[in-house]
């Protein structure tokens, strides 16, 4: 092993690291969609758009804007790191967004509702960004596939059909015929 060492240039040794990455590689990352940050940007709006504006429904400094900040962060990270159920839960809190603003604004009115129309607006933006395709791609794409780098590897035969084995040998047994 060491007169292996001493024959072979410094320059082609390599490391632990890169002979574990060669013979692991990771995939290469995709990018976040631009429609996950603009959902990221919507939802810091509609938090100060709440916050800030005054009228009814008031942002209260209790447990309940700490459960929905913490929801949303959630979806958020799991939306970027392409989980499914990060965005099914974002549907569903979007969704739970629009029917109680509406029944808000129909129990209130929507003569006085200005701010609650906006809360729903902005809701409802939110919900059309998760449901856009490229939203739905980047979480429903499949991993791509890392190939190893040893060398390609011949696909094996179909397991339904078990003609494919003899029509594999068919050609080969055909040409040796010919060319003897």
């Amino acid at each position: 092993m060491s007169n292996d060492q001493s024959s072979t240039p410094k320059s082609k040794i390599k490391t632990r690291d890169q002979i574990e990455q060669e013979q692991n590689p990771s995939p290469q990352r995709q990018p976040t969609p631009s429609s996950v940050l603009v959902y990221v940007g919507l939802v810091l709006v509609m938090y100060l758009y709440w916050g800030l504006f005054p009228g009814f429904p008031p942002l209260e400094l209790e447990a309940n804007l700490a459960t929905s900040v913490f929801i949303r962060l959630l979806v958020i990270f799991l939306l970027v790191n392409r989980s499914m159920v990060g965005w099914v839960i974002g549907v569903l809190l979007e969704g739970i967004y629009i029917v109680v603003f509406s029944v808000q604004i129909a129990g209130i009115g929507g003569d006085s509702a200005a701010k609650l129309w906006g809360l729903l607006f902005l809701s409802i933006a939110l919900m059309a960004l998760l449901l856009t395709r490229s939203t739905r791609q980047h979480v429903f794409q499949r991993e791509p596939q890392v190939k190893s780098p040893e060398g390609p590897t011949p696909p094996p035969p179909p397991i339904d059909d078990p003609e494919a084995p003899d029509q594999t040998r068919e050609p080969s047994s055909s040409s040796r015929s010919s060319s003897a």
